[in-house]
């Protein structure tokens, strides 16, 4: 998973992905090091665990699109597609400006350029994929 995650990130820049800046390889357990994100997750202000900033519809909405940026750049323009593999709202982070960050890229998978290899890999996953890929 740590190899998997390094592996994607150091290939990937984009505004709604979150940015890696290197890694620590010298300790017991290899660490990733990311860019600071201030105000945590998306989760954390749906589920009302962040209540000292409130966001309005309008802002979710944004925050929406961006996190649908990031995951249209990592299908369609990253070099092998890039699935994710767990989209949900604790793997947005969000800057101090409630900009979109995907990220937590473990279960991530680097899609074949053989479209007939891909739909099997793909099998059995229905519940987290985009339904384009089924």
């Amino acid at each position: 998973e740590f190899g998997q995650e390094l592996f994607i990130l150091s290939q990937i820049n984009h505004k709604n992905i979150v940015k890696l800046l290197g890694c620590c390889l010298e300790v017991e357990v290899p660490i990733l090091v990311y860019d600071f994100v201030l105000n945590g997750t998306l989760f954390e202000y749906i589920h009302g665990k962040n209540r000292s900033s409130h966001i309005s519809f309008n802002i979710l909405l944004r925050i929406s699109h961006e996190a649908a940026e990031g995951l249209s750049f990592l299908h369609s323009y990253a070099s092998p597609p890039i699935i994710h593999g767990d989209v949900k709202t604790s793997n947005i982070l969000l800057d101090d400006n409630h900009m979109a960050k995907v990220s937590d890229f473990g279960a991530s998978v680097l899609a074949p350029s053989d479209e007939e290899q891909f739909l099997t890999i793909l099998q059995g996953t229905c519940g987290y994929l985009d339904p384009e890929y089924l």
